[in-house]
């Protein structure tokens, strides 16, 4: 390794971790950290967590609260701070993960595409100040596709299905890339990478189901809470200005309960005519945006699934879902989190107050949240549909 490779290593992991770790340590965050630090309680008191109505993830992330707490009380570090460090280490890792694919595919604009995952302010706000695992699973899903993509080995499709597995196990939603990978693996490795993409999701959810009930149910059907992306932010402003009648609500009903199912529809269309035809990384992009075109409840912070795999395509390719990503989840985070953001010192601390936005304020965001949350569905509509005719 040369001496130029090294430096820029180091700089990558010093940069990465500094900004960061500096505002997750002044920052408390928003109510999501409250929400890991009473995981962590309730795994240390013997209390069931699916009794907290917020959790909805496999028991894996739940552990990983309550071990970050414990390490806390050991190195004397804020708690807060350390179930945000599992994130902001992945994004290091990340950064380096994302480097060494790029210097493999020997790609032009590497730099820039780079400062987009590691400098990116979506990714340092959504580890650093949300303090949300989705940085975790990003890793473990890129690793994942490096391992297939780089060598098609059998040692390295089955470290590849166990690294998707743990993505899986951390969050769901990575189960829809399980197509996109088969497309891309022998067909006699399809059962072990199958299998081990399931397994730390099934030992989790079976150790704790020794000492506690879980509705698997309850895990499986999460879709979020958020009422302003694509077609559901259109019935959402019709709600608002009919009233909820009861045509409406059964159209809404629908849509809520049923669009998973349009996934599943549409992933063997999408097989023949953009799997089989494209290499894994826009196989991978090209799933989310599935993701995202077919379903009702989509999060800003979802839109980060993209972007390592972003910076591996040509700009010119994808440039749409970069700009209209970002701006979804800048406006997005304004309207979740910015009269909600408390500083370290509020809790207990007179006179530092916390963010608040007044009605008007607030009812702008929402407005701004909607319009954005729709045009970004149209943007990445647009794109499935004239990909897909390719």
């Amino acid at each position: 390794m040369s001496n130029k490779r090294v430096k820029t290593l180091l700089f990558l992991v010093v940069t990465c971790f500094l900004v960061r770790i500096i505002p997750a340590s002044f920052i408390y965050g928003t109510e999501d950290i409250r929400d890991w630090l009473t995981l962590a309680k309730d795994i240390g008191s013997n209390i069931n967590i699916y009794t907290e109505e917020f959790y909805h993830f496999t028991p894996l992330w739940a552990y990983i609260c309550y071990f970050m707490c414990k390490l806390s009380s050991l190195i004397r570090v804020p708690h807060f701070v350390m179930v945000k460090l599992p994130g902001i280490i992945s994004d290091v890792l990340l950064s380096l993960a994302v480097y060494d694919a790029m210097s493999r595919l020997g790609k032009k604009a590497m730099k820039i595409a780079l400062c987009g995952v590691v400098l990116n302010p979506i990714l340092i706000i959504t580890s650093t100040i949300w303090g949300q695992l989705d940085s975790v699973i990003i890793l473990f899903v890129f690793l994942s596709w490096y391992l297939v993509y780089f060598t098609n080995r059998f040692c390295n499709v089955w470290l590849s299905g166990l690294c998707l597995g743990i993505g899986i196990a951390l969050k769901i939603y990575p189960l829809i890339l399980i197509p996109a990978f088969l497309s891309k693996i022998k067909k006699k490795h399809w059962l072990s990478f199958t299998v081990l993409t399931v397994l730390p999701t099934i030992i989790s959810i079976f150790i704790y189901r020794i000492k506690y009930p879980i509705n698997i149910r309850f895990i499986f059907s999460y879709s979020g809470y958020f009422h302003w992306w694509g077609y559901y932010a259109v019935l959402t402003v019709l709600k608002n200005i009919f009233g909820n009648p009861l045509w409406l609500k059964k159209v809404m009903t629908f849509f809520f309960l049923y669009s998973k199912y349009f996934l599943i529809i549409a992933i063997p269309f999408v097989w023949h005519r953009v799997f089989t035809k494209s290499n894994l990384s826009f196989s991978i992009i090209f799933s989310y945006v599935t993701f995202y075109v077919t379903q009702v409840k989509v999060a800003p912070y979802y839109m980060i699934w993209l972007f390592p795999f972003l910076a591996m395509r040509k700009y010119r390719e994808v440039k749409s879902l970069w700009w209209f990503s970002i701006l979804f989840v800048l406006i997005g985070s304004l309207h979740t989190n910015v009269w909600d953001i408390r500083f370290r010192g509020h809790y207990g601390v007179p006179f530092v107050k916390p963010i608040a936005l007044s009605d008007i304020a607030f009812k702008s965001l929402f407005s701004m949240t909607l319009l954005f949350g729709f045009l970004t569905w149209l943007c990445f509509l647009k794109w499935w549909v004239i990909t897909f005719k390719k």
